[in-house]
């Protein structure tokens, strides 16, 4: 018996470890370019339709950069609930996962509307300027702190908001509803995934969460195939009922996406980590900077297409613009995670869910000269616990304690797994890291 198939019944399953899932990141990327792209080739007056063969391959080209926001949602479905089982959320902790979100999301969304209207009042001032005058519609504009501008029936100032207000129902909406994607029993878990394809089914155009749900389950059903919740051959079975569920909305060629979207994450997940080819790496940068592309293509690089309409239209011109668009578009996102989102990833991973605040303002656990190499390591580690809440005390107090702050990363954390007494052995006998922390808790004085 190897350590992957020993069957923890003190702890759930927590899949593989690691806390990088290396095709996530060219998948962003790839969803990103394609929405971007997307956008900058609709007909305009830099790109007229029908004034050539050339100018009508250019639009045809980005015509399903718009099945992106798929791909993201798909993601969406799988990484918040798996990124939840690592973190082994509770629905107590449902204010503080909600806070880690809007630390992670809002700055750089704030920082973009900020942006736009910033550029808005400055093309005001160019000679020539044809759009509308600056003039700020607050109720609109304090709409969009709650991302309810669709259920308030105001206007976006970017066009891709509506896709970050239904990320952000579904934020909510597994917050509340992610005990029953781990529940133990099996027709509570095993159902889940394909309940919520059945619920977009019925609530089609509702212009919410329901009506798109369908693709955050395809994500859910991967998330629980991949930590091994349900059986890969049920999997398959959800993978095509949901599939056929969100082609009634969104058509087959979204359908098709999604679904292979899922299937690239979980038989793909870690198998590039070391990849070093060049299309790899530029996907994976794309992909890290993808949020901040996602906010800023339309403000940046749209600007730079309306320019460039203002010239003769003709091919060149049209690739230059595009060209210019992407270039500004890639280079200001670049510049704005480093200033804004990043920080922000930073915030929101710095906050913790808090278990049993009043033990462990009493209890202190001593330097362990095993436990800081185990943690140095980048091998597996197992505590042994005797039952979940001793799990939530011992994982709380390596990250509460200040000594082993430089060692106990939130990466290396999340790598940790339990087992029992009787578990433990075998694993010594795999030559697997086990420590037993146990003796090492004490009352403080």
């Amino acid at each position: 018996m190897t350590p992957t198939n020993i069957p923890k019944k003190a702890a759930p399953n927590l899949g593989p470890l690691g806390s990088e899932i290396a095709i996530l990141g060219p998948l962003r990327g790839i969803a990103a370019l394609a929405v971007m792209w997307f956008h900058f080739t609709r007909p305009s007056d830099l790109l007229p339709s029908g004034m050539s063969r050339f100018n009508d391959l250019l639009i045809a080209s980005g015509g399903w950069g718009w099945m992106g926001v798929e791909i993201f949602f798909a993601i969406s479905g799988f990484i918040l609930p798996y990124s939840m089982y690592r973190g082994r959320y509770q629905i107590k902790y449902f204010l503080t996962f909600v806070i880690k979100r809007i630390a992670r999301i809002d700055p750089p969304y704030f920082a973009s509307i900020a942006l736009i209207l910033a550029l808005w009042w400055l093309a005001t001032h160019v000679p020539g300027f044809q759009g509308r005058n600056f003039q700020i519609d607050y109720p609109s504009l304090f709409a969009h702190v709650g991302y309810l501008n669709d259920i308030l029936g105001y206007s976006w100032e970017n066009p891709v908001y509506w896709t970050l207000a239904l990320e952000f129902q579904f934020y909510l909406l597994i917050a509340i509803l992610f005990p029953l994607a781990v529940h133990k029993h099996r027709s509570i878990c095993w159902l889940f995934g394909p309940m919520l394809g059945l619920v977009q089914l019925c609530l089609p155009g509702t212009g919410t969460i329901f009506s798109w749900l369908g693709y955050f389950g395809l994500g859910v059903i991967t998330f629980q195939a991949y930590s091994q919740l349900i059986p890969k051959w049920f999997f398959w079975v959800s993978l095509f009922a949901l599939g056929a569920i969100v082609s009634e909305n969104g058509g087959v060629a979204a359908a098709t996406l999604a679904t292979g979207t899922c299937i690239t994450i979980l038989f793909a997940g870690h198998s590039l980590s070391q990849s070093r080819n060049r299309p790899y790496r530029i996907l994976s940068w794309t992909g890290a900077i993808s949020y901040s592309l996602y906010l800023l293509h339309c403000p940046i690089g749209g600007k730079i297409i309306n320019f460039g309409g203002r010239l003769s239209p003709s091919p060149w011109t049209a690739c230059l613009f595009l060209a210019l668009g992407v270039a500004a578009s890639l280079l200001s996102a670049w510049i704005f995670y480093l200033v804004i989102e990043r920080p922000a990833k930073r915030l929101a991973s710095s906050i913790r869910y808090r278990r049993n605040k009043g033990e462990l303002h009493n209890i202190k656990i001593e330097e362990s000269a095993e436990l800081i190499a185990a943690l140095k390591s980048q091998s597996p580690i197992y505590l042994c616990a005797d039952d979940a809440e001793q799990q939530e005390l011992l994982l709380n107090l390596i990250v509460d304690t200040k000594n082993l702050n430089s060692c106990a990363t939130h990466s290396r954390i999340s790598q940790i797994a339990f087992c029992n007494s009787a578990e433990s052995a075998t694993l010594r006998d795999n030559h697997v890291t086990v420590l037993d922390l146990r003796p090492l808790i004490r009352r403080a004085a």
